[in-house]
């Protein structure tokens, strides 16, 4: 089998989901469409988790994805972390989410939690809505955030009161077990991962946001080290974007989430 990538989009607002959906958030409105236009360039379909609030104020923006090709996930309503909730809250979080894509004709089989933070509580949460898959595990390391090296790299079963989902994480850059996402990528430059990427997993999963590319960024109150994190770079990771593709384009398939189950 030829190896593989998913390119995985999570639309939210602007600034990591701070922004509210009611303002104007540049990267849906302006790099969402350029994002589009490089995957048909290289004639690939990409898998977008959609936040339920941009979907009720950008919903011609998300169909028209859709009927592109691409698959539409979950991202929850809102942007919230769900480390903290229960089941029975989470479970409300993606129900009225599935309810608001099924008036638009959206059929969504996989979940990704915002910001890739969970509980335990979230598979039995998505079992029991028929999810088919989620992808919230970020299979790296990150000082301070997150040390999920104990995962498996590929995707693998999870069972929940008698029931199984597949857990599909988001790769690690290889060596440095940092996520396989834009902004990490840009910010070591596409030359320094193009010597790491031999490593990559047979099914690789990537992930960005249409913030990435937003350049320059829109002021907003986020603090001194946010800014910092999604500026930095920031005039080079559309063209960061444009490498990544022609590379995964010469050497990998191009797959939505859906068809690694």
């Amino acid at each position: 089998m030829m190896m593989q990538v998913a390119i995985t989009v999570d639309i939210e607002t602007d600034w990591g989901g701070r922004q509210d959906a009611d303002e104007v958030n540049y990267g849906i409105e302006f790099a969402l469409p350029r994002i589009a236009s490089l995957l048909e360039k290289f004639n690939a379909k990409a898998t977008f988790f959609v936040c339920g609030e941009v979907l009720e104020r950008y919903s011609k923006e998300i169909i028209a994805l859709r009927d592109a090709g691409h698959e539409i996930g979950c991202h929850g309503y809102t942007h919230r972390s769900l480390t903290e909730m229960p089941a029975p809250q989470i479970t409300e979080e993606a129900e009225k989410c599935l309810k608001l894509f099924s008036t638009h004709g959206i059929e969504a089989k996989g979940f990704r939690a915002p910001q890739g933070k969970f509980n335990e509580n979230l598979y039995k949460a998505l079992v029991s809505l028929g999810f088919s898959y989620d992808s919230s595990v970020i299979r790296a390391r990150v000082p301070g955030r997150l040390d999920n090296t104990s995962y498996p790299m590929q995707p693998y079963d999870v069972s929940v009161d008698g029931r199984t989902m597949k857990e599909i994480p988001i790769s690690p850059i290889p060596k440095l077990n940092l996520p396989l996402g834009l902004l990490w990528i840009n910010s070591m430059g596409f030359r320094v991962f193009n010597r790491l990427a031999g490593g990559l997993p047979e099914r690789a999963v990537f992930y960005m946001h249409p913030f990435d590319i937003v350049y320059p960024k829109p002021s907003f109150h986020v603090g001194f080290v946010k800014r910092g994190w999604y500026s930095y770079r920031g005039k080079d990771a559309e063209k960061t974007l444009g490498e990544l593709m022609e590379f995964f384009g010469k050497t990998r398939k191009f797959v939505r989430l859906s068809e690694m189950l």
